[in-house]
C-alpha cells in the first residue's frame, strides 16, 4: 500500500472578535395566521452578524477566485470567556458557512475533511480568535492498495 499526496495549496485565514455560541444560532418564530400558524426556526441577528463578520475578514485575507475542488479545513479556536467548555466541533458549521459566504470556497460540500482544536483561551472576556487553514486538494490524493 502506498499513499501519493501532492504538495497542496494552503491558505491561512485568521479571525478575531466575539464568537457567537451555537445555541444562539436560531430563534423560534412563527409563520402563517390563525389555526395554520406554525413555529419556524430563523437565524438570530447576532448569528447573522457573526457570520458576516467572519466572511468579511476571510474575504479580506483571501483574494483568489473561489476554490472549486475538494478541500480540507483545519480550525483552531481560542475563546476568551470563562469556563471555555466549547466542544471542538462547536464552530465548524459557522466557519464552513463563512468560507462559502466569503468566497473562499464555492460550496461547503467540497470539504472532504475537517478538524478542530480548542486551544483554550486567556479568559479575559475581550477577544476570541479563530485560525483556519484551507488546504486545496487537487483531486490527486490517491490511496492505493494491492489486495490479493
Amino acid at each position: 500500500m502506498y499513499i501519493k499526496i501532492p504538495t497542496p495549496k494552503t491558505y491561512t485565514l485568521v479571525w478575531s472578535g466575539k464568537a457567537i455560541r451555537i445555541n444562539r444560532r436560531y430563534s423560534i418564530g412563527s409563520a402563517g395566521s390563525g389555526y395554520k400558524r406554525k413555529p419556524i426556526l430563523r437565524l438570530t441577528a447576532d448569528y447573522r452578524n457573526f457570520l458576516n463578520d467572519l466572511a468579511m475578514q476571510f474575504t479580506s485575507q483571501y483574494t483568489g477566485p473561489p476554490i472549486t475542488g475538494p478541500v480540507a479545513v483545519f480550525l483552531a479556536f481560542s475563546l476568551s470567556r470563562k469556563g471555555n467548555d466549547a466542544d471542538t466541533d462547536a464552530y465548524n458549521k459557522q466557519v464552513l458557512d463563512a468560507l462559502e459566504l466569503g468566497g473562499v470556497i464555492e460550496n461547503d460540500n467540497q470539504v472532504i475533511f475537517h478538524s478542530a482544536l480548542n486551544a483554550g483561551g486567556d479568559k479575559t472576556g475581550k477577544v476570541d480568535m479563530f485560525s483556519v487553514v484551507v488546504m486545496e486538494l487537487d483531486g490527486d490524493v490517491e490511496l492505493m492498495a494491492n489486495l490479493p
